[in-house]
């Protein structure tokens, strides 16, 4: 099964944005200004209220995140509490490495494209 990262490169964008929505932007932000620290799905949902325009859903801030872990960006541990089980989250990948991982990410993706492509440039 191939594993997406789940991101889209932007080109009109610049920064962050090029692979971030603003509001993942935020969160991203957030994770990453204390990454010992952890963060529930709702203190990042508060957060990114905070800086944004309008709101942002919470099921968007709990999808993006999950589908961080799902990239190996972030990482959880499981708390238990009132009304059950909540997800803490935390920057498996940190600010200053995510370029470089992402940059690898990308190479590893052409790369994978390329040779799918050599057996039909040679025939």
């Amino acid at each position: 099964m191939t594993k997406t990262l789940g991101l889209d490169i932007l080109f009109g964008n610049t920064g962050i944005g090029r692979v971030f929505k603003p509001y993942e932007a935020e969160a991203m932000t957030l994770l990453w200004s204390t990454p010992n620290k952890g963060y529930s799905s709702r203190d990042v949902f508060v957060a990114v209220n905070k800086v944004m325009t309008g709101t942002i859903s919470r099921a968007s801030i709990i999808n993006f995140l999950n589908g961080m872990v799902d990239a190996d960006i972030l990482g959880y541990t499981e708390i238990t509490g009132k009304g059950g089980h909540r997800r803490i989250y935390k920057a498996k990948i940190l600010r200053d490495d995510f370029p470089e991982w992402l940059n690898n990410k990308v190479d590893e993706a052409l790369i994978d494209v390329n040779n799918w492509l050599l057996p039909i440039v040679d025939e």
